[in-house]
């Protein structure tokens, strides 16, 4: 199990560059007619899109004679082409996302993005405790420092566990912008276990979230955060309220208030128990929340979104003038 001080061997070095890259290549863009309209910028002004998105079990299998433990069965084809159709509509800039295999899946899915159009050489995972339902990110920028850590503990009831994905973070700098931090999570699951009680246990898993965060703003109350993922709660949990408090009461947009284009509001859909829900957030800090252009933000419901998860994506687009 990696630990932080081993997070940079995620990255993948080309010749003599320094910088983390995933093997880069010359390609082109292939902008859709809906990131088009959404991305229409004044003189001037950049924007940034961003979107988070738990893949619903994201393997590639394993090949024999590896780890019984990280052994998985590969997503479907048709379920990874929906996956491809729906994020290179949304065109971003960053994706974050949930429920990903480890090295093998990771550059499968940064392959297929390429393939499909989106040029995002810079990449790095979380090799969480979970091992098989990783966290990982892609960008177009590269990435500037890497805080991610795979082993988060904390004590239940006596005994030692740990944040079952660990915590993603990264920074990028974004030009005309500054430094933004990106901490992705995913909380653990809605099931119930003998060992503990799930609802505890995820409580205890956003207090650890809120030392990271309120660490993070402690040392520079001015810092540009977005924290992104699955939390498997709804706004009422009492680890909710955690994730709240780690931004005060003037820093944060939490969580954001995103809808799709029917106007509703959950992305998650639970189908054994037929339930819609809300489980997935981004919580931003305060300088980045008045940033925010809710007319190309929102909860993407592209026709076959079924297909590519039990998730639906989260997108964010943040606009702000160049700097004279």
């Amino acid at each position: 199990m990696q630990g932080v001080s081993h997070q940079v061997a995620r990255f993948f070095f080309c010749g003599k560059r320094r910088k983390p890259v995933l093997y880069p290549f010359v390609f082109v863009w292939i902008f859709f007619s809906f990131a088009a309209s959404s991305f229409a910028l004044e003189k001037g002004e950049s924007k940034f899109r961003f979107v988070s998105f738990n893949l619903k079990n994201y393997q590639v299998g394993e090949p024999a004679g590896g780890s019984a433990s990280r052994r998985g069965k590969a997503k479907p084809a048709q379920e990874v082409e929906a996956v491809l159709r729906g994020v290179s509509e949304l065109a971003p800039d960053a994706i974050g996302v949930s429920e990903i295999g480890g090295r093998e899946a990771v550059l499968d899915l940064w392959g297929r993005l390429k393939q499909a159009g989106l040029d995002l050489p810079y990449c790095t995972w979380v090799d969480s405790p979970s091992e098989s339902r990783n966290l990982a990110f892609f960008s177009r920028h590269p990435i500037a420092v890497d805080w991610s850590r795979s082993e988060v503990p904390f004590e239940l009831d006596g005994v030692k566990y740990f944040l079952r994905r660990g915590i993603l973070d990264v920074a990028l700098v974004l030009p005309g912008l500054g430094e933004v931090r990106f901490v992705g999570v995913h909380f653990k699951s809605r099931l119930k276990t003998r060992e503990f009680d799930q609802e505890v246990y995820r409580h205890r898993e956003a207090r650890e979230l809120r030392h990271h965060v309120s660490k993070i703003l402690g040392e520079d109350e001015g810092a540009r955060v977005v924290v992104w993922g699955d939390f498997n709660m709804e706004k009422n949990a009492q680890g909710f309220r955690e994730v709240v408090s780690a931004f005060g009461k003037k820093r944060v947009a939490a969580p954001l208030s995103l809808v799709d284009k029917n106007g509703e509001v959950w992305t998650h859909y639970w189908e054994s128990a037929d339930i819609y829900s809300r489980i997935d957030y981004l919580f931003l800090s305060e300088d980045l929340a008045k940033k925010v252009d809710f007319s190309s933000s929102g909860i993407a419901s592209f026709p076959d979104w079924f297909l590519a998860s039990d998730h639906r994506p989260l997108y964010l687009t943040l606009r702000w003038k160049q700097k004279k």
